[in-house]
């Protein structure tokens, strides 16, 4: 700690050593065309006065340099320090923690001032959302591992039937199920969000894709009995394989999940002039027009009929790789009527 204060005294007292050159050679500047305009004004010629009384004249000069010197260290100088101050003030409060300090308006350094209180505020953001992950986190991992441990000492109970074995037996197996989910998502989206730019691509049948996810989803729907539509065309993008098939799967799941048993899930991909669009849609319970800014957030989650809860992953974990992608996801949705998924992607 002490050697981060010592490193800001020492920039500090940088900057004030360079404002003092500054003020330095201005006045030397300054002072010159002062004595410049006052020999020019009363008609005197310099070179009698150095012949004459050298001497006087190096005092006059010395002097003058003085007066403009001190003046303008008063006009320039003394707002300067007083804005290091606020700046070494503004970073000792930072180092403790408090994000919430600002850089006063002044009319010396306005852009420095606002990119300064900008940097400080985007801290105060990454300090929010930190905490609120933590909690979002803590909360569900906390959730599932308490009804494991409760399932789990009721099995320990002699008097159970068969029926009811089962049935705690599933939870605890479901509720496990949850908990590696979140932790895949969680490592998923902590890989998407440090990458910059994408690795691995290659141009990708869209279409294809979006057909081996349902392949892999078909048991699920199957056992939901769900009614599936499906226009898919082949179209390509540059992508990352992998990446973009994630992305198929969090929102198929989604949809199954949400959409009642003989419900129907409609999924539609296609070109229109230069973009890939994939649609995917169903008619479940929908999302309230409140909540539909929210659907991409981190943690943000919605409970159906069943109960059943994800772990609000799965779409952040989306909208991050389209987003690599340089493309783009939409959605749209009416309370217990429909939830429509858009996926635009650049076609090659």
């Amino acid at each position: 700690m002490k050697s981060d204060n010592n490193a800001k005294k020492n920039k500090i007292h940088t900057y004030f050593v360079i404002w003092s050159l500054i003020v330095l050679f201005s006045s030397i500047i300054v002072s010159g065309i002062v004595i410049f305009t006052l020999i020019l004004s009363l008609n005197i010629d310099i070179f009698d006065i150095l012949k004459e009384k050298p001497f006087i004249s190096i005092i006059v000069l010395i002097l003058t340099e003085i007066i403009v010197g001190v003046v303008m260290a008063i006009i320039i100088g003394n707002p300067i320090v007083k804005i290091m101050d606020e700046l070494e003030r503004i970073l000792k409060e930072i180092t403790k923690g408090n994000y919430k300090v600002r850089l006063k308006d002044t009319k010396y350094f306005k852009e420095m001032n606002r990119n300064f209180n900008k940097m400080i505020s985007e801290l105060d953001s990454v300090e929010i959302l930190r905490n609120d992950f933590i909690n979002n986190f803590s909360h569900e991992l906390k959730t599932p591992l308490v009804s494991i441990k409760g399932y789990a000492e009721e099995l320990k109970r002699g008097d159970l039937t068969e029926e009811e074995k089962n049935k705690y037996l599933d939870i605890i197996i479901n509720e496990s199920n949850r908990l590696t989910s979140l932790s895949t998502n969680i490592l998923n989206l902590s890989k998407v969000e440090k990458q910059q730019i994408l690795t691995d691509t290659k141009r990708v049948n869209v279409g294809e894709c979006v057909r081996q996810v349902v392949l892999m989803e078909l048991k699920k729907i199957e056992k939901k009995n769900i009614d599936l539509d499906l226009e898919i065309d082949d179209c390509y993008t540059l992508a990352n394989n992998g990446m973009l098939e994630q992305v198929f799967i969090n929102i198929i799941e989604n949809s199954i999940k949400f959409t009642e048993p003989n419900g129907k899930i409609n999924i539609k991909v296609y070109v229109n002039d230069s973009k890939v669009i994939v649609k995917i849609k169903d008619n479940g319970k929908g999302i309230e027009r409140e909540n539909l800014n929210h659907i991409f957030d981190k943690f943000y989650t919605t409970k159906d009929k069943n109960n059943n809860i994800g772990n609000g992953l799965g779409l952040a974990l989306a909208k991050k790789i389209v987003d690599l992608h340089e493309g783009g996801i939409e959605v749209s949705s009416e309370k217990d009527k429909y939830t429509e998924f858009t996926i635009i992607l650049n076609k090659v």
